[in-house]
């Protein structure tokens, strides 16, 4: 085989190896992605609910997470000292059950922060 033909035929070998090593390149991309994609959907969140006025305004509050939990079983909620705390994999949700919760109570000194739990 002359030199030349040697040449040609590593030169296409090189440009296969470029075509699938590119090929490898975006199947990694896509594996990173998915994986990041999974993290994102293993997040929980947590709404902190607080600025109750009395005692008997916590316990009528959590009387409702009570029976709402008993009806919905989707929603977790937990006491936290003074203050009660709403889990969820989805912050958007969270801040729509939040702010829906606050405003059905009626107590006006109620507040509440969304964070990601730690």
């Amino acid at each position: 085989m002359k030199l030349e033909e040697r040449v040609g035929k590593l030169e296409e070998s090189v440009v296969e190896l470029e075509k699938k090593v590119e090929i490898i390149g975006q199947a990694v991309s896509e594996l990173i992605k998915e994986g990041e994609k999974v993290k994102e959907k293993e997040k929980k969140f947590e709404a902190v609910i607080y600025g109750f006025r009395t005692p008997e305004d916590y316990e009528n509050f959590l009387k409702i997470c009570e029976s709402i939990s008993e009806k919905d079983m989707g929603f977790e909620f937990e006491e936290k000292g003074k203050a009660i705390v709403i889990l969820s994999n989805d912050k958007d949700e969270l801040h729509k059950k939040s702010l829906w919760l606050v405003k059905k109570t009626g107590l006006s000194d109620l507040k509440y922060i969304v964070k990601e739990r730690d």
